[in-house]
């Protein structure tokens, strides 16, 4: 069974490619602010997810690489201090196990900032476009 990291990296692909789908119909100044919006969030979220799983991947790796006899356990004569630092690392990391949730409220604080300043900048713009052909 896959975990909550995995599936939030395909929900996050899934997502990026669907916004990145309806680009073109995008035509409303205050849409575009929603999608640009949109896009980061997903891409945040599944970016932070991979890094998360990569680095976990290297940990566990780097674990397996002190199992001398290959048996899938660190024996008491496999033990060195780095074995030991490697093994807490492994064992105390539960980072992984909220990283889907973690993910999802950083990317969404940060679309949601990006999102409110791009409309406050769009809507300015747009205001700005208007007083000027109002004075032309």
């Amino acid at each position: 069974m896959p975990s909550y990291n995995e599936l939030g990296i395909l929900f996050g692909l899934a997502s990026t490619a669907v916004v990145l789908f309806v680009r073109k119909k995008i035509k409303l100044p205050h849409h575009k602010s929603l999608w640009k919006s949109a896009l980061l969030l997903f891409s945040l979220y599944t970016l932070m997810l991979v890094i998360t799983e990569v680095r976990w991947y290297f940990i566990k790796e780097q674990l397996q690489s002190f199992d001398l006899n290959q048996n899938g356990f660190i024996d008491l004569e496999e033990y060195t201090d780095e074995a030991i630092e490697a093994l807490n690392r492994r064992t105390r990391n539960t980072a992984r196990n909220y990283a889907f949730l973690i993910a999802a409220v950083i990317s969404s604080v940060v679309s949601l900032t990006f999102y409110t300043t791009d409309v406050i900048r769009t809507h300015r713009k747009i205001k700005k476009s208007k007083n000027s052909t109002i004075h032309e």
